[in-house]
């Protein structure tokens, strides 16, 4: 009893107690310890405890360095506030309008549609349709917005399917116990038997088909979330711990030469994405619908011999109930010549006649003919199921083709946003593509540097505000009923400020810029100097072990701190210990940001996660189990990446001469 009141008591003042206990216990530090880096030590161990324990908003924690860092006379108000809307910031902005301009359109939802129509309705190409749509459309959409637009699309597909034969559900090659031969029916009471026994295999066939489709929903909810927080990691705009990095480069290391650019991210993250898919496909097809891949993917081709057998049977099955049956005939030792009997049916007469002298005379029955037509009746149970699923294979196709003509013709708003979009993508991958000379040289000569991504996005999210939504009169043949008639109020355009308004995540805006307000604040106090003094032991350890430990750690953290807050925290850290260690910055670096995004295992560890878990399909223990063998699929190949093509793309085996100061 008291035991219950005393825990109340603590869960009512725990909010108050989170507030003052962190800030309380950590005063001593500044206060006994001298010099700029206690204070800022101070600011980062409050910033930290309130991120971990979101005693308030992770938004509202990131404004701190404005308040604490004047206070303490770490930094001016002024340089402070500028962290909050750095390039990085800008190019999250401009990316992000881009990305609203095609929800706004629908052509997010017209890409997803034509992906899984052309990848197929089988249980394992659906899954393979539905992960590439939607770690597509998470490099350049919100990964929450993705998962939340492809769950309505899958659960109308998976519906289709269910509602359909049982048969449907057959993924694995799991077939149901054969029933016993037909010898048994020489034994008397054979009708009662073949009824319990087909009253028992109806049961059982109910279960395994249940069965069957709760693990094709576990598995179709699990590729959706797995895919969107893949699929962020390929870009560099794709989610906030990629622009994390980005920034802390920038403000860590500035003469780094931009070597963490858009081209250069996707070049390194895009191989990585593509390996996780394939093995993510892989491990969820194993652990919920068998290793059977060419039999679930429809590889497999009939066998003729059961089509032909079955195709017979249906004949005979409607002559026999045309005919209304044949006429018999017992007489024993002689041959019987019935005219209209089929070939078929006088070696069954054969060998229930063998079968009875057999037991008749005490001696053991040859089963070798029944077990043959045991063999051929499986054979059209399995051509009959396979009938059966393709009957709700193409239910499930006429529900993405209705999906899909629903949306009508491409419109002008959706071919104008592509090709911004297009345009966009053109120009973050070109403007420094290393091979060749990019349009940023090209145009600015010498002031090259002076443009970066984030101009490119700003320069393509603005037109969006330009151009119209309705084609102009002159275009009217190509985009019919869709131009604004004569005299009528100007059109809305591609994209207007309300949208952008209600569909920013502002929070993630103020997120970064407290981060990198946070890393400066750590750089100018010479914070970051002393840990990179303090870690220098940490030489005798192996690089790549390092990364593995780092990888593991991370992995581990992601799945209860949020993955862009977790990378604020850690860069700056390994910034350090790569100094410390004589290594370059980014083969610490670089994995830990894509390892942020690797929380796979818990239901609020990411947003698209809690969505899926949501819809019901899933319990914990299932994301736990699966999860965990994507986390170590993630370091894996992590850990690959940054020891081959990472390696040789920014030459990680030289500590480059940018990294040994900072500014």
């Amino acid at each position: 009893m008291w035991g219950d009141l005393v825990l109340r008591r603590l869960r009512s003042i725990r909010r108050p107690l989170l507030l003052l206990a962190p800030p309380l216990l950590a005063l001593p530090l500044p206060i006994i310890v001298p010099g700029l880096e206690a204070r800022c030590a101070y600011t980062v161990i409050v910033m930290a405890v309130f991120w971990t324990c979101e005693t308030l908003p992770l938004s509202v924690t990131a404004l701190l360095p404005a308040l604490m860092f004047p206070l303490l006379g770490v930094m001016k108000s002024s340089d402070v506030c500028m962290q909050y809307l750095r390039d990085t910031v800008m190019l999250f902005v401009g990316g992000l309008m881009v990305a609203v301009a095609v929800q706004d359109c629908g052509l997010h939802r017209r890409l997803a549609l034509r992906v899984l129509l052309a990848v197929g309705v089988k249980p394992a190409r659906l899954m393979m349709g539905f992960m590439l749509a939607t770690a597509f459309l998470s490099m350049w959409i919100n990964n929450t917005a993705t998962t939340a637009m492809m769950m309505p699309i899958s659960e109308a597909v998976l519906q289709q399917l269910h509602q359909h034969q049982p048969s449907v559900l057959i993924l694995s090659n799991s077939r149901l116990p054969p029933l016993p031969p037909r010898a048994a029916s020489c034994a008397s009471g054979e009708e009662e038997v073949e009824e319990v026994m087909v009253e028992v295999v109806e049961v059982v066939e109910v279960v395994e088909v249940e069965e069957e489709a709760s693990r094709i929903r576990k598995a179709m909810s699990l590729c959706v979330c797995y895919a969107a927080s893949i699929g962020g990691t390929a870009t560099l705009t794709g989610t906030g711990p990629n622009l994390v990095l980005s920034g802390q480069m920038e403000e860590l290391f500035p003469g780094n030469g931009g070597v963490v650019s858009f081209a250069a991210w996707m070049a390194f993250s895009l191989p990585v994405t593509v390996i996780m898919l394939s093995a993510a496909w892989m491990w969820l097809h194993s652990l919920f619908l068998g290793t059977d891949f060419c039999s679930s993917l429809g590889c497999r081709k009939r066998k003729k011999r059961g089509r032909k057998k079955y195709q017979q049977h249906q004949q005979q099955q409607q002559e026999e109930m045309e005919g209304g049956g044949r006429e018999k005939n017992h007489h024993h030792g002689h041959e019987v010549d019935v005219e209209g009997e089929n070939r078929s049916h006088v070696e069954d007469e054969e060998e229930v006649e063998d079968c009875r002298d057999n037991h008749h005379h005490g001696h053991e029955v040859d089963v070798e003919g029944e077990n043959r037509s045991h063999v051929e009746e499986d054979e059209e149970e399995q051509v009959e199921e396979e009938d059966r699923a393709e009957q709700g294979e193409r239910a499930a196709t006429s529900v993405l083709r209705q999906e899909y003509s629903r949306l009508g013709a491409v419109s002008w708003a959706e071919a104008c946003v592509a090709a911004h979009f297009a345009l966009l993508a053109a120009l973050w991958l070109t403007r420094e593509p290393g091979f060749i000379t990019g349009w940023a040289q090209a145009l600015m000569q010498a002031k090259s540097s002076f443009v970066s991504d984030a101009t490119a996005a700003i320069l393509v999210s603005l037109s969006l505000f330009v151009v119209p939504a309705r084609p102009p009169h002159f275009l009217h043949n190509l985009w019919s009923g869709q131009s604004t008639p004569r005299g009528d109020a100007p059109s809305t355009c591609l994209l207007e400020w309300g949208s952008v308004q209600r569909s920013m995540p502002w929070n993630i805006v103020l997120l970064l810029g407290g981060g990198f307000a946070l890393a400066k604040g750590c750089e100018v106090s010479g914070l970051s100097l002393w840990l990179s003094e303090q870690l220098h032991p940490l030489r005798s350890i192996p690089p790549w072990a390092m990364v593995v430990i780092i990888c593991l750690l991370i992995a581990t953290l992601t799945e209860c701190m949020s993955n862009t807050t977790t990378a604020t925290l850690f860069l700056p850290i390994l910034a350090s210990m790569a100094k410390a260690m004589g290594i370059h910055p980014l083969y610490l670096m670089a994995p830990c940001t894509l390892c942020t995004s690797f929380a796979f295992m818990l239901p609020v560890a990411t947003p698209p996660n809690a969505i899926v878990f949501s819809y019901g399909h899933l319990q914990v223990v299932d994301m736990i189990k699966s999860g965990l063998g994507v986390n170590l699929i993630g370091v894996a190949t992590v850990t690959l990446a940054i020891n081959t093509w990472g390696r040789a793309m920014f030459s990680l085996d030289t500590f480059p001469s940018w990294a040994n100061h900072t500014a």
